[in-house]
């Protein structure tokens, strides 16, 4: 399995955790199907900057003193390639979602937050495109809950997904 590395610090929104089994089962099969790596169910929210992992943590805190948990809905599954080659859930944006990229960008100071094409992934991966393409073609008659995202996670990215770690994740209100 070939994936373009991924480096930095991110902060992901993580569904409740009987979501995050449901979303969790799709991306290991799937990831065994097509030879791929398995990692957490996550939306990406947000880069950071280049900061020691403490000081990260403190934003964290601040950040989730600012938010609450909120439901996301998910459309059909769509196929991507950039960074690489993957299916996802893309979720629809809501006024809660909208206003923590605000938050996060206000706490920054700056533009962090990840405020176009909110997703879910379930596959990252190099396969022919035809293969991936009969696999959305599947997932068409696939239905996945809502995610009550509970959770906010700090994440240092170094590597392939098996190396993603998790650094502090905070239970929203």
């Amino acid at each position: 399995m070939k994936l373009p590395k991924v480096n930095g610090y991110y902060l992901w929104l993580l569904p409740d955790d009987s979501t995050s089994e449901i979303y969790r089962t799709e991306i290991n099969r799937l990831a065994s199907i097509y030879n791929s790596i398995p990692f957490e169910p996550h939306i990406t929210i947000s880069s950071l900057p280049d900061r020691e992992p403490e000081v990260l943590i403190k934003i964290l805190h601040k950040i989730c003193k600012k938010i609450s948990s909120f439901i996301l809905d998910f459309t059909e599954a769509v196929y991507g390639e950039l960074p690489y080659q993957k299916i996802t859930l893309p979720a629809r944006p809501t006024a809660e979602f909208t206003s923590i990229c605000h938050v996060i960008d206000s706490v920054l100071d700056g533009d962090f937050s990840k405020k176009t094409f909110p997703h879910l992934s379930l596959l990252y991966g190099y396969q022919p495109r035809e293969l991936l393409l009969d696999e959305l073609e599947a997932h068409k008659n696939k239905s996945f809950p809502p995610a009550t995202i509970k959770y906010l996670a700090l994440y240092k990215l170094e590597g392939l997904p098996n190396h993603w770690q998790l650094v502090r994740k905070i239970e929203l209100s």
